[in-house]
C-alpha cells in the first residue's frame, strides 16, 4: 500500500525503493513487479517496462491492465500497429475493468479520427495518440512521444498545445 501511495503521490524513487525492499523479501510480489512496471514507464525506461511485462506473464498473471501497458509503450516507441492491436485485445477481455475500458476506448479515437483523415501523415496519428494518452492521464508519456514528433516537425502547433498541456498536469510550470 506504500508503494501505491507513493506512486500515486508522484513520488516515483519512494515507490521504486518500496517495491523493491518487497521483492527482496519475496521476490515473486506480482504487485510490487506491476508498480515497478508502472514506475518505469513513467520514467520512460520502456526496456526495462517490457521485461517486467514479461515476467508477470510468465508467472501466469492474465490481468487485463498487461496488454493495456504493453499497448501503451508500443504506442509510446512509434509502433502504432502494434499498439492499436494490444488495445483492442485488451478492450475484448471480459474481466475488463470499466475505468480501464474507458482509458482503451480514448485511446482507439485517435486511430479512428486519423483512418478518417484520409491522406494524414503518420505524425498526425502520433499527435491523436499523444492527445490520447493526456486524456488519460499518461502524461508522462505523452511528453515522450510529443518529443519524439517535434524532432522531426518542429511546426506542429498542435503537438506543442499537447506538450505544453502534459506539463502543465505534472504541475512542471517551467517546460510548460
Amino acid at each position: 500500500r506504500l508503494t501505491q501511495a507513493n506512486f500515486e503521490l508522484g513520488d516515483f524513487s519512494k515507490a521504486r525503493a518500496d517495491a523493491e525492499k518487497i521483492l527482496e523479501l519475496e521476490s515473486t510480489n506480482t504487485e510490487a513487479k506491476f508498480y515497478l512496471m508502472l514506475i518505469d514507464m513513467k520514467e520512460s525506461d520502456f526496456n526495462a517496462a517490457q521485461t517486467l511485462i514479461g515476467e508477470l506473464e510468465l508467472a501466469g498473471i492474465t490481468d487485463p491492465r498487461l496488454p493495456f501497458y504493453k499497448g501503451l509503450i508500443e504506442i509510446a516507441l512509434g509502433n502504432h500497429k502494434t499498439g492499436k492491436e494490444l488495445l483492442i485485445a485488451a478492450d475484448k477481455n471480459p474481466a475488463l475493468d470499466p475505468t480501464l475500458k474507458e482509458k482503451i476506448s480514448k485511446m482507439l479515437a485517435g486511430y479512428n479520427e486519423f483512418e478518417f483523415s484520409q491522406g494524414a501523415e503518420d505524425q498526425y496519428l502520433g499527435e491523436l495518440l499523444a492527445r490520447g494518452l493526456n486524456q488519460i492521464g499518461e502524461y508522462e508519456l505523452a511528453i515522450y512521444k510529443l518529443k519524439n514528433i517535434l524532432k522531426n516537425r518542429t511546426d506542429l502547433r498542435d503537438a506543442w498545445n499537447l506538450l505544453g498541456f502534459a506539463y502543465l498536469n505534472l504541475n512542471n510550470t517551467l517546460f510548460a
